[in-house]
């Protein structure tokens, strides 16, 4: 019998692997103002992975395994891959733009849209074919997730470049087409394509080369930009410009295509670089050198440039300037002073008009600032709620789909009159909108919206609660379904499931925008909460710096005040919630878990730690370029009580004084990554769990991420689901809950004494199934044959799970 086989009958026989143990060998603590800092699992990330660790992460994904694959977990990952696939929202109307001489626009048929074009000034030449997606989906041998979030035509529009993400990870696969096609043939595919570009793509220097972003494969940060030449089908192997390793780099054309920036953003501020697209293009030079704490953002305007900066405003200022003068902030103008009561976060620069994108530093509510330079005067876009998110629909970044934000169609250039913004909520799909910039005060306009299948918004609500922390009040936005009265916290008490996300360092705002794949848990009756905690910027740079250094615990205190708040309203109950974090953030619901083992009270049942960051200390202690680190944290050889406060907020130190509680609670880490960092950090806090005997349930799910995305968040939502006993089996829709009781008693029957022969079997034969559990994974991992994928195996033996 084959292992994979021997995996799936004992999970549906409710057989589940032994938790692993933690291994053996320990790395000795630090020791820093005479306290001890440990770091016993630190070998895990030793650039040759040492047998403990191998066996230990194989012995992690054979237990996520057996666990996953239980008859009902298993069940419920099918039906929210189903829903999944159902609910991915899809545009509801056509679109139109113009590009260079020509008007493209969408026309649906078959499953995808057909895109085409006409010139605008010879409309003899008559309707041109540009791209078949169906066509395309077809050639690429798509199944499940076909995406198409990059479409460039070079400037002058004899080639599109097409960007298509296959497996919901937001990596794209860039695809080159010669224009105009022709319905008849099916060979306009160029024989070429570039894997795996990180959202954005730019063409630039002639009409055969692009510039594209991709991840660095070790640390999976976007800071590298590489070329591909059509012509010659050169693709530049190593980086042909990249960022140091730890600072994200942004690509901007000019309106007239003749001068590319590139900005490298770190912690600390940012550095800007151009190249001359009319020259030889060798390389970008240092336009604007990095300054301590300042972040510059540049754009061309008029033949000019304006300039977003927080030198000297922390809450941002435009400047203008010459093109002979942008090197010199000294020659630089005042264009828009800084204002206390909002924060700047983009310029958009137009032809007619200039529109920028801000925030309120008091209620977090975005908004759009429309206005001229000369005369000076502006118009207002805003919303009534302030949970409802207002964003430029253009930028450097993905969706919440996974679909770039960077494309022709939803994206903007210096001569269009007009600007196209998005509106969204947790509740409220995607609508796209459009405002007139040659008119005063223009009123926004329906330009595309997004519609999901089977969901109505009506039937849910949303709502913005302030919740006291301390000498502050931290918003929460909170999603349900519609109650009986319009105030939440006003309702009696309803108990409800609920899954608290947050996140609070690096002064990284979680708005709260529309997420597909959360449908599925408000349909069975959860309340989704994001608590906007200080360490965040939803209200300003201050809400960010103001739990920084030795006051981080602030981060958790807030955190802590919307857990205690939400439970003391009755809303929720310590079984019924989820807490959540991402990176970093995992240090909340960590925190969560302590402070039960410390008041002796339960507060939460469960907790999703995602791709946690663990090792802050040691890694402040040991690394040469921890830049951000320090900058949020502090330096832990400063003095004693900077380290104090790094280990109440350290991941590990967190996890390790889960050991004396005496409340049970559910773990569930889930670090499924293309970096082997994040899958070996995952597994060195595992380890420490499982070598506490904390008394708590332990799932990991780590190593590459599934083909589709969604698989993974399904394993995710699954296991949360069983835990707050909402699963469709808890609420019996399972397949056998229509069975006739004689059938039922054959297979509670034949079950037993399945079970009997299988535990028979593998206590004679105990070495023989290890070896088969083993191979089952390996042989898993063996199926992923991207280069990226052998690197990661090479390195760390990362598997699927």
């Amino acid at each position: 019998m084959k292992s994979i086989e021997i995996v799936l009958y004992l999970g549906l026989l409710g057989f589940v692997c032994a938790q692993p143990a933690a291994p053996a060998r320990r790395d000795p603590p630090k020791t820093l103002f005479g306290k001890s800092i440990d770091n016993e699992f630190a070998y895990f990330s030793d650039a040759q992975p040492a047998a403990e660790y191998l066996n230990y992460s194989l012995e992690e994904a054979a237990y996520a395994n057996s666990v996953l694959a239980g008859q009902s977990l298993a069940a419920q990952r099918r039906n929210l891959n189903q829903e999944f696939l159902r609910d991915v929202p899809k545009g509801n109307e056509p679109v139109h733009r113009v590009y260079g001489n020509y008007e493209y626009y969408s026309v649906q048929s078959g499953n995808y849209p057909i895109w085409f074009r006409q010139h605008v000034g010879r409309p003899e030449l008559g309707e041109q074919l540009v791209l078949d997606e169906n066509k395309l989906a077809a050639r690429i041998g798509v199944t499940q997730v076909f995406t198409v979030g990059v479409l460039v035509p070079n400037s002058d529009g004899s080639v599109l470049a097409v960007g298509v993400d296959t497996t919901g990870s937001s990596l794209f696969d860039v695809y080159f087409f010669v224009m105009p096609q022709n319905f008849a043939q099916d060979t306009y595919l160029l024989n070429t394509h570039v894997p795996r570009v990180f959202f954005q793509l730019e063409w630039g220097c002639n009409n055969h080369t692009v510039y594209f972003r991709t991840q660095d494969p070790t640390t999976g940060i976007a800071n590298q930009v590489h070329t591909y030449d059509i012509k010659t089908g050169t693709n530049t192997s190593s980086p042909f410009f990249a960022c140091p390793a730890t600072e994200q780099v942004l690509l901007t054309l000019t309106e007239t295509s003749t001068t590319m920036l590139a900005a490298c953003d770190a912690s600390t501020g940012n550095t800007v670089y151009s190249m001359n697209l009319t020259s030889s293009c060798n390389a970008f030079t240092t336009l604007l050198p990095a300054k301590a704490n300042t972040y510059t953002y540049v754009s061309q305007h008029t033949g000019g440039y304006l300039i977003l900066t927080n030198n000297g405003a922390p809450n941002y200022k435009i400047m203008s300037a010459t093109a002979a003068d942008i090197a010199t902030p000294e020659k630089w103008n005042l264009t828009l002073a800084e204002d206390p009561t909002i924060v700047r976060l983009q310029v958009s620069a137009f032809a007619s008009r200039v529109v920028v994108w801000e925030r309120a530093t008091d209620t977090g509510a975005l908004s759009l600032r429309v206005l001229t330079l000369e005369p000076a005067k502006f118009w207002r876009i805003t919303t009534a709620l302030p949970e409802t998110v207002l964003e430029p629909a253009q930028g450097y970044g993905v969706d919440q789909y996974g679909r770039a934000n960077f494309n022709l169609f939803k994206s903007f250039h210096f001569t269009d009159p007009f600007f196209l913004f998005l509106s969204q909520s947790l509740r409220n799909p995607i609508v796209t909108l459009s405002v007139d910039l040659t008119e005063e005060e223009s009123e926004p306009t329906l330009f595309d919206e997004d519609v999901v299948q089977s969901y109505n918004p009506a039937q849910y609500q949303t709502q913005r609660i302030y919740v006291p922390s301390g000498a502050v009040s931290v918003p929460v936005t909170l999603v349900f379904a519609k109650l009986s009265c319009d105030n939440i916290l006003a309702c009696p008490p309803y108990h409800h499931p609920l899954l608290l996300d947050a996140y609070g360092v690096y002064g990284k705002t979680l708005d709260p925008i529309f997420n597909y794949r959360l449908l599925s848990l408000l349909h069975r009756g959860f309340i989704f909460a994001v608590a906007h905690v200080r360490g965040g910027a939803m209200r300003g740079p201050g809400w960010h710096t103001d739990a920084t250094g030795v006051n981080k615990q602030r981060s958790i205190d807030d955190y802590l005040a919307v857990v205690d708040y939400l439970l003391a309203l009755n809303i929720t109950t310590p079984s019924s919630l989820v807490v959540t974090g991402l990176g970093p953030g995992a240090m909340l619901p960590l925190a969560v878990l302590t402070a039960q083992r410390t008041r002796n009270v339960s507060l939460a049942r469960t907790a999703l730690l995602r791709s946690p960051d663990v090792n802050l200390v040691n890694n402040l202690l040991s690394s040469s370029n921890a830049t951000q680190l320090l900058t949020e944290f502090g330096n832990p050889y400063a003095d004693e009580a900077t380290l104090t406060a790094q280990l109440a907020v350290d991941q590990y130190q967190l996890a390790s004084a889960i050991a004396n509680s005496s409340i049970s609670s559910t773990i569930f880490i889930s670090a499924k990554s293309r970096s082997y960092v994040t899958v070996q950090k995952a597994l060195q806090l595992s380890a420490l769990l499982r070598k506490t005997g904390a008394p708590l349930q332990l799932v990991v799910l780590a190593g590459l991420p599934s083909p589709l995305a969604d698989q993974d968040y399904s394993s995710e939502l699954a296991y949360v689901l069983e835990q707050v006993g909402r699963s469709d089996a808890a609420a019996g829709t399972s397949a056998s809950s229509d069975l006739p009781g004689w059938a039922i008693g054959i297979i509670v029957l034949s079950t037993f004494a399945a079970v009997l022969i299988v535990v028979w079997v593998g206590i004679r034969h105990r070495n023989m199934i290890k070896d088969l559990f083993f191979l089952r994974v390996r042989n898993t991992a063996a199926t992923y044959t991207t280069p990226e994928s052998e690197s990661l195996l090479a390195r760390s033996s990362e598997q699927n799970i």
